[in-house]
């Protein structure tokens, strides 16, 4: 029961008072149903489709949103070059593998793969992130939260990802360096292994503060009007031990007491995915011909 204000008097007569009386309710009967069942039993009986739930990893309409956004503004405020799009495929599931240089490096490539291929990438993402209105677009984009001490809940979620056929980004250094994957972690490759999706090595360049001295930079952002640039290299297809037992069961995943022969096959792709990228990172960081000095 309820509370509700009645006036004694009118509000204009003087000394007029406001007293609570009890604000009574209608109670339907046993036999009658709740206005929300009534309105789902009409929507059924009328044949009309529920509102679709929309999972992880997917992007709803608040998302689309934000990506015309997103996208519109970046080329705005930054020089942005991307090149190498054609190694993501068209279709089917992939794992992008960015080096992790600046806070940029996320909705730039996002923003990028969508607008050359028009393919929507979940990111996993450090669950601190996912907080206030940051945490509703994230959501609202399809990105994935990983809790950084154990990721095994992101993992099997960004594996659905890609059985349903989409693209998954996973920065493998963990954390923004120099960019230069010196390390990686495991999950790019146990993700490799476990669906057979291919890994596109991605290079970011010019997404640190400090890549341009000779501009002042904003905070953690680079410096307006500098040159930013998404590199997408050649895909790397893991097919090492698929047909393991121990592959094929989703509680099985990185450090949790796999088999030695696993073991070792895992961190034989990861040294291969660090490899891949190191390299690539290497190649599309050094200057164009015509940028260097002639004698």
């Amino acid at each position: 029961m309820s509370l509700r204000p009645r006036r004694t008097a009118p509000a204009w007569w003087p000394g007029s008072a406001v007293r609570l009386v009890p604000a009574v309710r209608p109670v339907p009967d046993a036999g009658e149903p709740r206005p929300g069942a009534r309105a789902r039993a009409a929507r059924a009986a009328s044949g009309a489709r529920a509102p679709r739930a929309w999972a992880v990893g997917e992007v709803d309409p608040l998302g689309f949103l934000a990506r015309g956004v997103v996208g519109a503004a970046l080329p705005l405020l930054w020089r942005v070059r991307t090149t190498g799009a054609e190694e993501l495929p068209a279709d089917g599931p992939a794992v992008l593998a960015p080096n992790h240089r600046g806070l940029l490096d996320g909705p730039l490539l996002w923003a990028r793969v969508w607008a050359a291929r028009r393919r929507p990438v979940a990111f996993l993402v450090k669950e601190e992130m996912f907080t206030g209105v940051l945490g509703v677009l994230l959501r609202a984009t399809g990105q994935i939260p990983v809790d950084r001490r154990s990721g095994a809940r992101a993992l099997v979620t960004a594996t659905g990802v890609l059985e349903r056929g989409g693209v998954v980004g996973v920065f493998p250094e963990g954390t923004r360096g120099d960019g230069g994957v010196q390390s990686v972690r495991e999950g790019v490759a146990w993700l490799a292994l476990r669906t057979g999706a291919p890994v596109v090595p991605v290079a970011m360049t010019g997404t640190r503060p400090a890549d341009d001295p000779a501009r002042r930079s904003m905070g953690p952002l680079p410096a307006l009007g500098s040159h930013l640039g998404v590199h997408l290299g050649r895909s790397l297809t893991l097919t090492e031990a698929r047909t393991d037992p121990m592959a094929e069961t989703a509680q099985h995943r990185p450090g949790s007491g796999w088999r030695p022969a696993r073991r070792a096959a895992l961190a034989e792709a990861t040294e291969a995915v660090r490899t891949a990228m190191a390299a690539h990172v290497r190649d599309a960081s050094a200057p164009a011909p015509t940028d260097l000095e002639t004698p």
